[in-house]
């Protein structure tokens, strides 16, 4: 299984605008937050012990396109489903105006395929998790 290398112009670009994002909406409706310092551990920790790991997916921009019937979450991402405590992954939308929500016990073995993408032309692995089972959530 290959993973696509971390890249630190991408890291930079998109971490710390996607936990603000998140962070701001999760305060706004009463499920307050702090920013670990832990640099491999969740992004956000609510008050009410949830972990929330939040992605920046920048092709996503306009209406949700009714041909993607499935969000992508990285294999890499898998450490998240044998979390302890509850875990929410947060997909936005490029303009940061929404969000799909997943639950961490949704990423399952039978969803994990091989996708090609620009980055990893063969053998990357994502969690292709049924729109139907998610949440689109309205960040502003």
């Amino acid at each position: 299984m290959i993973r696509k290398p971390f890249e630190v112009e991408e890291y930079n670009q998109n971490h710390q605008v996607g936990r603000s994002a998140i962070r701001a909406y999760l305060d706004r409706v009463g499920h307050f937050t702090l920013q670990p310092e832990d640099k491999y551990g969740s992004d956000l920790v609510s008050y009410r012990k949830v972990r929330h790991e939040v992605e920046i997916k920048r092709v996503w921009t306009g209406d949700w396109p009714s041909r993607w019937d499935t969000i992508q979450v990285p294999e890499r991402k898998s450490h998240l489903s044998k979390s302890k405590v509850p875990v929410v992954i947060w997909v936005l939308k490029s303009d940061l105006t929404q969000a799909w929500v997943i639950k961490g016990d949704q990423l399952k073995p039978e969803y994990l395929e091989e996708v090609p993408n620009t980055k990893v032309a063969v053998g990357e692995y994502f969690y292709r998790i049924p729109v139907d089972d998610c949440r689109l959530v309205d960040l502003v």
